[in-house]
């Protein structure tokens, strides 16, 4: 039975990076529940988020090696692990039948252990090394590129309604693309693609993860750190391992979209233009004019050597000019969400811009970025 004796501060950090795949909201109560478990002289915290067909996991391991301790399991319903995550110095936690005793300096807290409730608490995948649960290397990446991709990507895939019924569609996914070396994301008016600069010596494979993964890991991922971050695939799961993680989320059983029909359109003009000019024109019609409830569009009036804008909402109008340079085609007008504007150009990681007007969108190209946002109405 689980006998251990950890750090309080060690104890909250573990606690508080599996919490975020926690569904709060769920009405399944061990959906809101965490598992610690004790093996093998290792301490790991556990939690779970139900999905169409089953669950995602996230565990995440105490870094330090136990030696006093003994092997064992328990579920801490919410106010359990509340309670032990606000613990300070050293934490004694046994089990005596089916109650939990808690000793933190001249405390002693029993409670329940909620396993006894849950007799049927999903485990996690089977990491079995035949058949078709197998895991295969996917891609490795760094912790920083992998939180750098998750979290910019994440916001240009959609959830309409989320429902546990019905299986979610492409566009609620980032694409990894690992055969052309990008990642893609779409949410059917707006098309983001990251260029990855990486080789990996084993045969990289393409693989899909719902954009509730920057959520899901935000905890426990480093934006800084260099570690790899190892993602492998099998026919159910994707699984993504770190320094002190690992989370396995189930696979949408389709294909992604094929992304270059989206940037194969006949061009009518192209141009380069200051990424600074264009973000802090963008920005200000996002912030100052454009009303959120009646999201009238931003205009675009291209000429030779600048683009006139123009917006209106229900009390004043603002029009204004940013030059460009190279322009070659035609003088075009079009209506933008400049919300849909403002999200590729706060990612454009180049000075200048690769702009590209095509019959119903534009194209703006920077240094490991590509954003294709599709025009308007504009009306009379």
């Amino acid at each position: 039975m689980l006998n251990i004796t950890i750090s309080g501060k060690e104890l909250n950090n573990i606690i508080n990076k599996v919490v975020c795949i926690l569904d709060k909201k769920s009405p399944i109560s061990f959906s809101r529940n965490i598992m610690l478990q004790c093996q093998d002289g290792k301490v790991a915290a556990s939690a779970i988020r139900r999905s169409v067909g089953g669950y995602n996991f996230l565990k995440v391991d105490a870094t330090s090696t136990f030696t006093d301790m003994s092997d064992g399991k328990i579920l801490l319903d919410e106010k359990a692990w509340k309670l032990l995550s606000k613990m300070n110095g050293e934490v004694k936690i046994t089990m005596k039948k089916n109650d939990i005793v808690v000793n933190n300096g001249t405390k002693t807290i029993k409670f329940k252990n909620s396993i006894e409730d849950f007799p049927d608490y999903p485990e996690f995948p089977d990491e079995s090394s035949n058949g078709d649960k197998k895991f295969e290397f996917a891609a490795q990446m760094t912790e920083r590129d992998f939180y750098e991709i998750i979290t910019n990507m994440s916001s240009f895939a959609k959830v309409d309604t989320y429902s546990l019924d019905v299986h979610p569609k492409p566009y609620e996914y980032i694409n990894f693309n690992m055969k052309d070396r990008r990642i893609e994301s779409t949410d059917g008016a707006r098309l983001a693609i990251k260029y990855l600069q990486i080789n990996n010596e084993e045969e990289s494979q393409n693989f899909m993860l719902h954009k509730s993964v920057s959520d899901n890991l935000k905890k426990v991922l480093d934006k800084k750190s260099d570690l790899p971050i190892a993602v492998e695939v099998n026919k159910e799961y994707c699984r993504v391992s770190g320094n002190d993680f690992t989370y396995y989320e189930l696979r949408l059983p389709v294909e992604y979209y094929k992304t270059d029909v989206f940037l194969n359109v006949p061009e009518i003009a192209k141009f380069r233009i200051s990424t600074k000019d264009f973000l802090t024109c963008v920005k200000y019609y996002a912030d100052n004019v454009i009303e959120k409830k009646d999201k009238k569009p931003l205009i675009l009036n291209i000429e030779q050597d600048k683009i006139v804008t123009y917006a209106v909402n229900s009390s004043f109008s603002v029009n204004d000019e940013i030059a460009i340079h190279g322009f070659t085609g035609k003088g075009v007008e079009y209506g933008f969400n400049s919300y849909y504007l403002l999200d590729a150009l706060k990612l454009c990681n180049s000075d200048v811009l690769e702009c590209k007007i095509a019959e119903n969108c534009i194209i703006l190209t920077s240094k490991d970025y590509l954003f294709m946002v599709l025009m308007v109405y504009i009306g009379k």
